[in-house]
């Protein structure tokens, strides 16, 4: 009898218990916030400097986690980050001054820098491209649960114990957790590894995709920064509540929401890229989300702290909803080799936001109250859809038409290292085409020869498009679709369709001597093997 649950879903579960116990061990801040404030004797504005230094520590260790992760590997790299953010858990219940609390939650945020990251890459290497967003939406899950457990942890341990046996207690969570995953690792590998070489970093560096994703998530993810961090001392100061009574009956609420609005972006994107491209259905959802978020803006104006939690949670709904799609369209555009690096721009360009917004968050708290954080942050989402709507969605890629055939004729003659077919024989196969504001730039042709074996035809790319990274969207388009493996041959030339095609995976399997004429030429047959 086989499972009903998939093996690669429980393996990914595991990953998903580290990331709840990432954000346990940081929220736990936010819960106790009010004790802590007061045996420190700290202002919202100083509050807000113990946020940053957690989150300039996140973001300036992110890339190098990712690029460590992606060199050592995922298991060794999240079992090193747990052990280190659950000392540094831990070492928060030990201080005793304001600067020693400043320099733990420094460590903390550097330690956990690499959760993150880990999940992206576990995504990328354990889940099809069709199940990512689940994924992503799984992981989401994990962060709102540490989020809904730290108010109650703090709720029902601080008042019998004090603050500090909360941060002890989630500390001492990780320790337990490193040896079940290491058993998980070795009983479920990964199923879905790349044999594609790793872009260059200084490629990946200089994609303005990747740029246009670090920026749309420093603006959705304000009101993640907002919720995660102000929400129990939003309720404590707007509506009279005491910190225990608002952990207790209303501050693990909008994390639960934030779960179920992870799920309902991963699945709304998940049905659409059913009949759509896989970018186009997450904007789509990204889109929906940032319109529903302007209800952020009518929270500090509700007289009642169960309406105010109410609003708040259907914020973190929809934040949520578009977090778990942006932080998808990494996986997708860059693959898994580069998983955990591009991830971690994105947690690196978040930390850098919520470093830099923390203590002005706390500072106009102080002044003006909640009223305008909320307005700024209402229609942040929107701003971050337009970011991602005008870089990441510069180049579509879609099936082929009878009006492309056109200007794939006009493509086809102006590469003359590309195979010269008649054009209309491609619409009998795979044939896409990349769509940029100019039209189309180039088009790919994909046939099935067997079971699981595929052969590419043609792939061409306009003269004046090249080196925008159209030829590798084209190729991936129809490489990460499907398990198999992939042939082509390229004339022996023809130097730099081979180091592309090499960078995306394809090895050498063979040659054809006098296989091209006009000019008479060697073909180099290329294989790519996708699992």
């Amino acid at each position: 009898m086989t499972s009903r649950v998939p093996a690669r879903w429980i393996a990914f579960g595991v990953i998903t218990l580290a990331t709840a116990l990432n954000y346990l061990d940081r929220q736990l801040l936010a819960a106790l916030a009010p004790a802590i404030r007061g045996e420190f004797e700290l202002s919202n504005a100083q509050y807000g400097l113990l946020i940053s230094a957690f989150s300039l520590a996140y973001a300036l260790g992110s890339p190098a986690a990712g690029l460590l992760i992606d060199r050592i590997g995922l298991n060794l790299g999240i079992t090193l980050s747990v052990v280190l953010w659950s000392m540094a858990a831990m070492a928060t219940g030990l201080v005793g001054t304001f600067p020693a609390l400043v320099a733990v939650r420094a460590w903390l945020g550097l330690a956990e820098s690499g959760g993150i990251p880990a999940s992206g890459k576990a995504n990328a290497i354990y889940l099809p491209p069709r199940e990512r967003a689940l994924g992503a939406a799984l992981n989401q899950v994990g962060l709102s649960l540490g989020a809904a457990g730290a108010p109650l942890m703090a709720a029902f341990l601080a008042p019998a114990y004090g603050w500090r046996a909360a941060f002890l207690l989630a500390g001492a969570l990780g320790f337990l957790w490193i040896p079940l995953w290491l058993a998980t690792a070795r009983a479920i590998p990964p199923g879905s590894q790349t044999t594609a070489a790793p872009q260059p970093v200084r490629d990946l560096l200089s994609d303005t995709r990747l740029w246009g994703l670090a920026a749309a998530n420093v603006l959705a993810m304000v009101l993640f920064s907002l919720w995660s961090n102000w929400t129990t001392l939003f309720l404590v100061s707007e509506h009279g509540l005491s910190q225990a009574d608002a952990n207790r009956r209303f501050a693990w609420i909008p994390p639960v929401s934030a779960n179920l609005g992870g799920l309902a972006g991963g699945w709304a994107a998940h049905r659409l890229i059913r009949g759509a491209e896989t970018q186009s259905a997450r904007l789509r959802v990204c889109l929906w989300s940032a319109l529903a978020l302007l209800v952020t803006a009518a929270v500090p104006f509700l007289p009642k702290a169960g309406w105010a939690t109410l609003a708040i949670a259907l914020s973190f709904f929809f934040t949520t909803a578009m977090s778990v799609n942006i932080y998808a369209m990494p996986l997708d555009l860059f693959g898994a080799t580069r998983a955990a690096f591009a991830v971690a721009v994105l947690t690196f360009a978040f930390g850098i936001m919520q470093t830099a917004v923390s203590p002005a968050i706390g500072g106009l708290i102080d002044r003006y109250g909640f009223a305008p954080v909320c307005l700024a942050g209402s229609v942040a989402p929107l701003a971050a859809y337009a970011v991602l709507r005008s870089t990441t969605a510069g180049v579509k890629i879609r099936r082929a038409r009878e009006a492309d055939l056109k200007a794939i004729a006009r493509i086809q003659s102006a590469s003359p290292e590309a195979a010269q077919w008649e054009p209309r024989a491609y619409l009998a196969y795979d044939c896409r085409v990349a769509v940029t504001a100019r039209g189309v730039a180039g088009f790919v042709v994909l046939r099935r020869t067997a079971e699981q074996e595929y052969e590419v035809l043609n792939l061409a790319v306009d003269p004046a498009e090249r080196r925008r990274g159209i030829g590798s969207a084209l190729m991936r388009s129809v490489l990460r679709e499907r398990s198999g493996e992939f042939f082509l041959e390229v004339r022996e030339s023809n130097r730099e369709a081979q180091q592309l095609y090499r960078k995306l995976g394809f090895r050498e399997a063979g040659r054809r001597p006098g296989y091209y004429s006009d000019p008479d030429e060697t073909a180099i047959v290329m294989r790519f093997q996708s699992c």
